[in-house]
């Protein structure tokens, strides 16, 4: 039988250090690493979180995310050659340095859709490095009621979802790039800053009208007007535009998500930890 590696793609929610031999890793995290000739959008890995249930305290919530900038209204679906894994480690404690060891995997995968846009899903569950089980459930299809599959391994219940969902991430995307731009130029362009900041708030208004470090004082403002505050928000400084105003790129788009729950003792050995490591993982045949 001829062994086929595996390519990831990689979503972190801690400081995580990983290689192994045979695989491809990215090193890094963001929302969006696109498309290319050899990743479609299904395999476009982006947020990973994990909390504590707000309503029970005995439940960790996970959820991972992919295809971010999916267009309102149309049906995506999750890679059926692919394997969308959610890892955890244990630590000893919440200082400790991140160990990226695969204590939990929790894997899922997908069959093609049906006639109703539903895909048929299998959820393994690998703990230790052993099987506990694995069992099936389904996708909830763009215009249907959600599906919670709810399933019992290895002594432990586990509930999921997996569909369409919208993106949460909430970014202005272009004001970020002005920003870092006048920042770079300020700091290490080696040019004067207060020429700098003067060219910045003539160029770049922020959303509501106000200038950067309008009414701040001289010499950053050159009217000069003694360093009171804007009358819209109560920021002197106007970095960023105020939330009432900024421009959400990621807007009415959504996102395939996978969400996952169990007991918390699911996740734990026989020490009884409460403090744990997880990340997101695409990986497909190469």
């Amino acid at each position: 039988m001829k062994i086929r590696p595996w390519v990831f793609t990689l979503a972190l929610s801690s400081i995580l250090i990983l290689s192994a031999t045979g695989y491809r890793l990215s090193i890094a995290s963001d929302h969006d690493d696109g498309e290319t000739d050899v990743k479609s959008r299904a395999l476009n890995l982006t947020d990973h979180y994990m909390w504590k249930d707000l309503n029970d305290g005995t439940l960790m919530n996970f959820a991972q995310t992919s295809n971010p900038r999916s267009l309102p209204g149309f049906q995506y679906y999750f890679s059926t050659q692919a394997r969308y894994d959610i890892h955890v480690s244990r630590v000893t404690n919440k200082t400790a340095v991140p160990t990226g060891s695969d204590d939990l995997v929790f894997r899922f995968t997908f069959k093609e859709k049906d006639a109703n846009n539903v895909q048929e899903i299998t959820l393994t569950v690998i703990k230790d490095g052993a099987t506990v089980g694995a069992s099936t459930g389904s996708t909830t299809p763009i215009r249907g009621t959600a599906t919670i599959n709810s399933v019992t391994l290895g002594g432990s219940q586990f509930k999921f979802f997996a569909g369409l969902r919208e993106d949460t991430f909430t970014f202005d995307v272009g004001r970020f790039f002005e920003v870092r731009d006048f920042l770079a130029t300020t700091f290490f362009g080696g040019g004067n800053a207060v020429t700098a900041l003067r060219d910045f708030q003539t160029n770049h208004k922020s959303c509501d009208g106000y200038k950067f470090l309008e009414n701040f004082g001289l010499p950053y403002d050159t009217a000069g007007a003694g360093g009171t505050a804007s009358t819209s928000n109560g920021d002197k400084v106007h970095l960023f535009n105020p939330p009432e105003c900024a421009e959400d790129f990621t807007k009415l788009y959504n996102r395939n998500e996978i969400e996952l729950q169990m007991p918390i003792t699911a996740l734990q050995s026989g020490a009884a930890e409460t403090v744990f490591d997880s990340w997101s993982t695409i990986s497909i045949p190469q």
